[in-house]
Formats: C-alpha cells, structure tokens, sequence
C-alpha cells in the first residue's frame, strides 16, 4: 500500500523535474508548488486519523508518513527551482508560489514566508509536531546564501529536533503519549524505519554530521561559537562515531581560523582603500588650498597704478625735515620725469618732422 501511495507523488516530482530540464520553467513550479500544496492540506488530516482508536482503509500512520516523505521532496525541488531573478506572471492561487515568487520582499523573506507555510502544517489537534530534519536541512541550504543567521537558527532546530526525537524511543508511556511520540520520530525522520537508519548511519555521510559540519560553516562566517558539537557529545553519540566527532571537533577549529584569516585579509584590504582615499581626499584638499592662497595672493598684489598713487601720497604727505630721505626720493624722481619727458617730446617732434618731410615729397612728386 505504501508503494502505491508513493508512485503517483514520485512520477509527479518527476514530471516536473523533466518540465525544469526542458526549458518549461514556469510549468515545473506550478506543478511543483501544486503537488506540494496538496501535500501540506493532507498532513494534518492524516496526523489526526492516528488518534482513533479504529480506523478502515489505508493504516495512518503510513498515510502519515508517505506523505511528510512527499512533502520532503516536493520542497526540496519547489527550492531547487526557486531563483531571485524568475519572475512569475500569474500565481493561479498558489499560495506558496505567490509567497516565494513576490518580488516586493528581499529573498531572505520570501524563504522565511515558505517556511512558515510548510511549519504550519505539521500541526494536530493545535498541537505543533517537529517538522522533518531533510526539509529543515534543504531549507537552511537555500537561505545560507542570503541570510546566514536564519541559516544557523533552522540548524539548531533540526539538530534538537533529531536529538529529541532519538530521546523518546526508548520511553514508555501511556497510548495518547506514544501515539505523539510515534508522530514526532515519523514527522522527524520521515518514517520509523529511517529513525533507526540515522541511529545506524555514524559515517561521515550521515544526515546529523552533514547539518553539523554545515552550523560550523555558518557559525564562522556569522563569529557566532558553535556549541552544540561539544557540550551535546553524549547525546551526539547516538548518531556518529567517536572518530567522527573527533574529526568535527578538529574541522571545526582549522575552518574558524581560516575564516577569521579570511576576515582580517579583507578588513586590511577595506582598511587599505580607505586609508588611500583618505590620502587622495587630503591631497586635493591642499591641492584646492594653494590654488585659492595663489589666486588670493594674486588678487592681493597691488597693481601699477595703486602702487604710483600710494607713491605720491607719500610723496605729498607732510614731514619733509622729519624725513629728509623724501626729498632725495622727489628729486630722484623729478629728475626721472624730466628724462622720460625729454625723450617723449623728442620722440614726438621726430615724428612730426618725418611726416613733413614725406608729406613735401609728395606733393613735388604731383607738381611733375
């Protein structure tokens, strides 16, 4: 039954897939957000057919769990197909594509909206289930680019998730609990079988080192400690091995330490660029001062003719036997102005005489 039930959801992600890799890009959304739309209304429904004691038909708690595996990959390719620069025309009542594709909001938002929407439904009875740590991880994959702090928060929250929902498999309580607990390791782990793949998965591959090797990526690019590797070793154990926590534990150190190099090495480069503009800016300021001090000092000399006037008011101004240098001066230039006088008056009777002289020839010329 569970095969059945798994067929039409994969040959649909499929389809839109094929649509995506043939250019029909609007398509492969619709279909894709459709498909998940359906998904997410049929989630709570089936969440809630576990809580009776009889039921006929399909077994919920396979219903429950095929479609949270639905929903993973529905939104895992709904976020592959997803890019800031599609713009969707129409929206055909998709709330989802309407959420993610408006391009009012920056993307960091659009994703959190997406978010939200997909959150809201792991919800039974008002009450929130954890959602799926793959659907977690692929939504932290996506917003990392755009906003590395929610990146951090949605991977703290699946690492709790998985750690809590590995906490309870071993409890024993009474049916209404298990029945929640049942839900909480399928809604965490996509179904009971792969609760106990992940306890079995300890590589290097595994679902909880991926999302912890990825929180210390974004930890050292955000400066945010990461404390989750050491202070949750315990319970971290469950799901690797002690070589493996050891190796995070080393990984962890030389990536914060390349990263913080990385930061100095472009905080010197910032520092660099604004130390040379600063330098540029000083430049030019002097630069603009000793061409207003130049034109300023060239508007200040005093001109020939302010110069002579200042020279005869000093020469006129009272004082003679206080300051005998004043006759020497009026005599030295009385005597200059008699000489230019004289080779003025003498340049000027030359002139007239020249022009006499040819004005006669001129007129003898005629007579003949």
């Amino acid at each position: 039954m569970s095969h059945e039930l798994i067929v039409p959801v994969a040959q649909d992600v499929a389809h839109a897939r094929s649509l995506a890799i043939t250019g029909d890009r609007e398509t492969a959304v619709y279909t894709a957000h459709e498909r998940l739309e359906d998904d997410l209304a049929k989630l709570p429904v089936v969440m809630a057919e576990t809580k009776k004691h009889s039921y006929s038909g399909v077994d919920p708690w396979v219903a429950v769990s095929t479609t949270i595996e639905s929903i993973c990959q529905e939104v895992e390719l709904c976020l592959q197909l997803f890019s800031t620069g599609v713009k969707m025309q129409r929206f055909k009542g998709l709330r989802t594509v309407s959420t993610l594709y408006n391009q009012q909001n920056c993307p960091a938002d659009r994703l959190r909206c997406f978010f939200d929407i997909v959150h809201a439904a792991f919800t039974v009875d008002g009450t929130k289930v954890p959602m799926s740590a793959v659907v977690l991880y692929k939504f932290t994959q996506t917003v990392r680019i755009f906003d590395v702090n929610q990146a951090v928060i949605w991977l703290k929250l699946g690492i709790n998730n998985m750690l809590e929902a590995r906490s309870i498999l071993d409890s024993s309580e009474d049916s209404s609990s298990s029945t929640h607990m049942r839900l909480v390791q399928i809604s965490v782990f996509v179904n009971e079988k792969n609760a106990i793949q992940r306890m079995k998965e300890k590589g290097k591959n595994s679902l909880m080192v991926s999302m912890l090797t990825l929180l210390i990526k974004c930890g050292a690019e955000t400066g945010q400690a990461v404390t989750e590797v050491q202070e949750r070793k315990s319970e971290l154990g469950e799901f690797m091995k002690d070589d493996v926590f050891e190796s995070l534990i080393q990984f962890e150190s030389s990536y914060t330490k390349r990263m913080n190099g990385k930061k100095e090495r472009i905080r010197e480069k910032k520092d660099k660029r604004i130390g040379k503009g600063e330098i540029k800016k000083k430049e030019d300021v002097k630069t603009s001062i000793s061409t207003n001090t130049s034109t300023v000092s060239r508007n200040n000399d005093p001109s020939r003719v302010e110069f002579s006037h200042r020279f005869l008011q000093y020469l006129l101004r009272g004082g003679w036997r206080q300051h005998p240098t004043k006759a020497i001066v009026a005599l030295l230039a009385f005597i200059l102005i008699c000489v230019l006088a004289k080779r003025t008056i003498s340049g000027l009777l030359s002139a007239l005489k020249n022009i006499k002289s040819s004005s006669y020839g001129g007129r003898k010329t005629l007579t003949l």
